[in-house]
């Protein structure tokens, strides 16, 4: 099986895998794992932990694509935050204690050594 990674907005691909998945169900499954390129973006890991936690609240993809849109001019203090949580109609205070609290950034890291396992597993023997 062939391995693709992306490092685009999912705006970008959801065509082309709505097509894909009704085109061949039983054959492709999409996962969606981050992938942080943090030597160029400083502000990634901030940005995917912000992520994370709007999804709690249940708008990952709408923080995402958000972060995507501005990601030239990322967040870089809690204001920032504090006005894209209320942009989406987030619980604004929920949305910083779950920022603030290290689980999100270990989830994140679980989940990109998830991701370097699936795309690169003949460099973990």
């Amino acid at each position: 099986m062939k391995q693709l990674l992306l490092d685009i907005s999912r705006k970008k691909i959801d065509a082309i895998v709505k097509e894909l998945l009704e085109k061949y169900p039983e054959r492709v499954n999409y996962e969606f794992r981050p992938f942080l390129l943090t030597g160029i973006h400083p502000s990634a890991m901030r940005a995917a932990v912000a992520a994370q936690a709007a999804a709690e609240q249940g708008k990952y993809w709408e923080m995402h694509d958000l972060l995507f849109e501005i990601q030239k001019g990322a967040p870089q203090n809690e204001a920032q935050l504090i006005e894209m949580a209320k942009g989406l109609g987030l619980d604004a205070a929920q949305f910083m204690r779950s920022i603030e609290m290290p689980e999100g950034q270990l989830k994140i890291q679980k989940a990109m050594a998830a991701a370097r396992a699936a795309v690169y597993p003949s460099r973990l023997a």
